[in-house]
């Protein structure tokens, strides 16, 4: 929520739970608290938005406590003036609602005529214990029972019509009754550095941007093996030799509504935009993560309003999957030249949802775009808002997720693994009947520590960056993450093309580790120069108990060569940026494949990628360069895939990262969550998404 929002909705919760006529001022507060429980228990706002009614409340109270003598020394009760202002009051005193970051539950007007026919009623009728107390209590101001049975009342005839009318037909959002299920799905999410595609270099950035944003293609959510469909454009035409691909805008495509366009219009997407935006991702002074996936491109061609011609400078047999990628996102010129260097805050596209709130380190709203042409081709009902929501503990996540807070847990904790998995891997049986499922797949994932390979010490000891790999203790690795993982033999993941089967040389071997310390020229880890311990830094760009439980285990592994781990942790955002910058010599870091194919991960290798590109690790090698060149000018999958094998075995030999794992995926969804489906592309998939009661 921005302060203008804040503003209007302190503002609001005035007329509503301070001005109305029903409150005397001492007892401003009662129906504040009442609404706060009221609003906790339909789930309405956040505990932030509750607070703002309840600090308009208690403001407006004062304002009613001057206001109420005025009146009365202005008119007597019997005064029509009087009559009028208690009416005014009461009917403006509902449509709070309006004002909140989320849509309102049921129209304005209809939220303004129960106020006006409730007050009426109140007036009108007297219960039993009422006359009682009318009789009996008073304050110098007014009845309090009166105070609290208001408030009660209005409270339930919100309930009630929020319940059972459908939503206002001024936000052009579907109908929703009681018949139809809840439509905000949530679930916990890292932090999102930027919503800007240029920046799209972690998952959590991506998956965010893919909301909003839409790449040329996209990978099919339900095709197995992998394919590619259309998105912004329909899939291309590709010319006989390969060079020219040419792409064609879908004509229903536009940007969404935003004050940077004319009269706050959004309009259609035009090849001029796709244009726009590739020159932005290869400008060197964007510094962007993704501009090595530009290298191929020769020229950019807006041939007309809708088609967009591209040439590559040779032919490259994965170059449909680049545009497939966030990075390759239309963005309007308009945007980016309005926002500024805010422009990484403030989304503008042409996708099926839209960012409606974000209080960085804390949660994301993405609201439903219903004018999305592409809804059309998913035949489910769609959620309507999206929560993501930044929680660090994992076990916290775990709570919130058995408490019914998020709808689905994409991280189970290492503590709670047994009480959720049964010894041969399914869910356990009481689980089960508490309607929550298991999803369980391979992914398509490296981790690794990378190693700065400019680093003075590091980058120039081999041997040393060898044993650092054979002291890395994976069986015991292993079963700190329950057996979730599998042993890293080198920078490919099993089941992609291309990949090397030959066991790793450097595998776990602690008295090959020592050995190749002595080699190294620093036996048990001393410095024979300096006779110090050799101390290197990691950095992890998060301070979870998680992390901090897996920087614990990787100093013990070292300690045991003799080598002193000092841990660093980072904000995220700064994580990136020292990453980025070179600043660290040790760092910690995951590769989602972009696409199933070996050069997707061997080009982290290459030196044209180098920081700020994909190559953070900054390992150059002319012979790898080689093998990987000469791989992708091959003419058949054969020999490329016998040119990516080569060109493993120099990374595996030379030993620029600490080969951790290749992850396997598990996540726990409610049976509520429906059309979840677990891939290695999980890009704006939440618009297949849809929950039932």
């Amino acid at each position: 929520m921005n302060i203008k929002d804040s503003g209007r909705l302190f503002l609001a919760s005035g007329f509503f739970l301070g001005l109305a006529p029903i409150v005397p001022g001492s007892f401003g507060a009662l129906p504040g608290l009442a609404w706060i429980l009221l609003a906790t228990c339909l789930g309405w706002g956040d505990i932030v938005t509750r607070l703002w009614c309840l600090a308009g409340a208690l403001a407006f109270s004062a304002i009613h406590y001057w206001l109420t003598p005025w009146a009365q020394k202005r008119w007597n009760d019997s005064d029509p003036k009087h009559f009028v202002l208690d009416e005014v009051v009461g009917a403006l005193c509902v449509p709070v609602f309006w004002y909140l970051p989320h849509n309102p539950p049921i129209p304005v007007w209809q939220l303004a005529v129960a106020g006006f026919l409730l007050f009426r009623i109140l007036d009108a009728i007297k219960l039993p214990g009422a006359r009682y107390i009318d009789r009996n209590i008073h304050t110098a101001s007014g009845v309090l029972f009166d105070d609290v049975v208001s408030a009660a009342y209005t409270a339930a005839i919100i309930s009630l019509c929020a319940w059972f009318l459908p939503v206002s037909p001024e936000s052009h959002e579907p109908r929703v009754t009681s018949h139809e299920p809840r439509t905000t799905y949530r679930c916990a999410q890292e932090r999102v550095a930027s919503m800007d595609p240029l920046q799209a270099s972690s998952v959590p950035d991506s998956k965010a941007i893919a909301l909003v944003y839409e790449p040329l293609l996209e990978v099919d959510y339900k095709a197995r093996p992998y394919t590619l469909k259309p998105c912004l454009c329909d899939m291309p035409e590709m010319s006989g030799d390969g060079l020219v691909y040419t792409y064609r805008i879908r004509g229903s495509a536009r940007f969404q509504d935003d004050p940077c366009f004319p009269g706050g219009k959004g309009r259609p997407v035009t090849a001029e935009d796709v244009k726009f935006s590739l020159a932005r991702l290869a400008d060197k002074s964007n510094a962007s993560s993704g501009m090595w996936t530009m290298d191929p491109v020769s020229k950019v061609d807006a041939v007309d309003a809708r088609t967009v011609r591209i040439t590559l400078k040779k032919p490259l047999h994965v170059f449909p999957w680049l545009t497939a990628m966030a990075y390759w996102a239309a963005v309007p010129r308009e945007a980016v030249e309005k926002y500024g260097e805010k422009f990484n805050e403030h989304a503008v596209g042409s996708g099926p949802y839209r960012l409606t709130e974000w209080w960085r380190n804390h949660r994301m709203v993405f609201t439903r775009d219903p004018s999305w042409p592409g809804w059309n081709e998913i035949n489910t009902k769609p959620c309507d808002t999206l929560e993501y929501l930044v929680v660090d503990d994992a076990s916290t996540q775990w709570l919130m997720f058995l408490a019914g807070e998020i709808d689905f847990l994409g991280e189970l904790s290492r503590d709670n693994w047994d009480a959720i998995v049964e010894p041969d891997g399914t869910l356990s049986a009481d689980l089960r009947a508490k309607g929550m499922t298991l999803y369980s797949a391979p992914v398509m994932q490296v981790y690794y520590i990378g190693i700065n390979m400019r680093d003075e010490l590091l980058g120039k000891n081999k041997k040393l960056r060898q044993a650092l790999n054979c002291a890395f203790d994976f069986p015991v690795w292993r079963r700190f993450l329950n057996n979730r993982v599998e042993a890293c033999d080198g920078p490919v993941p099993p089941g992609v093309n291309g990949r090397l089967e030959t066991p790793f040389p450097y595998t776990f071997n602690l008295e090959k580790a020592k050995k190749l310390m002595v080699e190294a020229g620093l036996p048990d880890g001393i410095d024979p120069k300096t006779g110090k311990r050799v101390v290197i830094q990691l950095a992890i760009g998060r301070a979870t108990q998680s992390a901090r439980e897996q920087a614990e285990l990787m100093q013990s592994f070292y300690e045991k060569i003799g080598v002193r781990l000092e841990t660093q942790f980072m904000t995220w955002a700064a994580y990136l940026k020292a990453v980025s910058d070179g600043n660290v010599a040790l760092f910690m870091l995951g590769w989602v494949g972009d696409y199933p194919d070996a050069e997707n991960f061997l080009q982290l290798f290459h030196s044209k990628n180098v920081s700020p590109g994909a190559n953070h690790c900054n390992y150059v090698n002319p012979e790898f360069d080689r093998l990987y060149d000469a791989a992708m000018a091959a003419k058949t999958h054969a020999e490329r895939d016998e040119l990516w094998k080569k060109a493993q075995e120099i990374v595996r030999e030379d030993c620029p990262w600490i080969f951790l794992y290749f992850p396997k995926v598990q996540g726990l969804a409610w049976n509520r969550l429906k059309n979840y489906n677990p891939t290695d592309f999980p890009y704006g998939t939440e618009k297949y998404f849809s929950l039932e009661r």
